[in-house]
């Protein structure tokens, strides 16, 4: 099989019209090896169930198990859900050891109302517990069994307290209208101290101003005043 999934298509075409006897072969060898594998597999989780499983099986179901109920914060932690749950894997022969057999269950019984689920702990509701025809008409049931997390402290906060805690997104740069309005008062102040050192330097003798007289150029008489550096 690993020589035919490195085929093109056309050689594949080619060994199914040329070779066809060893082509078959290879496919039917590898349908036997996964049905072995299969077979394998069930022949364990029977045996488990039989109450023959070992202590390494029994620390990866109990691993499995705990990380099932972390990750559906709706289900509820009592001796009832649990044998709902063990008694269906069993009846189906489903592995203890993997996750996914113990999200396979809780997909099946939720909706049948045969567990105890809380909308509280999901977040989803105010409800501490919801089981059999009540849990079953539930308008929300579909939110109650996917994946989610309990609430932490943090979710539970008001918009305003969560802000003040998370400082990271305080806007720190200076709005618009207040930096223009800013700018203007440091312009105004620095033309005020410009004006006042221009008089200053007048005062102190920097600049003096020459009065010629009046002088006459034909049309009119005008004070001719001349400032000089």
């Amino acid at each position: 099989m690993s020589e035919i999934n490195g085929m093109s298509s056309q050689e594949m075409l080619w060994h199914e019209a040329w070779n066809s006897e060893n082509y078959k072969a290879a496919f039917s060898a590898e349908e036997s090896k996964k049905t072995t594998k299969a077979n394998v597999a069930a022949s364990s989780t029977k045996r488990m169930w039989a109450g023959q499983a070992t202590d390494e099986e029994s620390q990866q179901a109990y691993a499995a198990g705990e990380r099932f109920a972390s990750n559906y914060a709706s289900f509820v932690r009592n001796t009832a859900n649990s044998e709902a749950m063990v008694l269906y894997m069993a009846e189906n022969n489903l592995d203890a050891t993997r996750v996914q057999s113990y999200v396979e269950a809780f997909e099946v019984l939720a909706p049948q109302g045969k567990l105890a689920l809380s909308p509280r702990a999901a977040g989803i509701g105010p409800e501490e517990t919801l089981s059999g025809p009540t849990l079953k008409m539930y308008p929300r049931l579909h939110l109650l069994y996917q994946p989610n997390r309990v609430l932490q402290p943090q979710d539970k906060l008001s918009a305003d307290d969560w802000f003040r805690e998370h400082p990271e997104l305080h806007e720190t740069r200076v709005p618009f209208v207040v930096a223009v309005r800013e700018e203007r008062a440091a312009n105004t102040t620095a033309h005020e101290k410009n004006t006042e050192a221009a008089t200053v330097s007048t005062r102190n003798g920097k600049t003096r101003v020459v009065d010629y007289g009046p002088q006459d150029h034909g049309f009119h008489k005008a004070k001719n005043t001349v400032f000089v550096s």
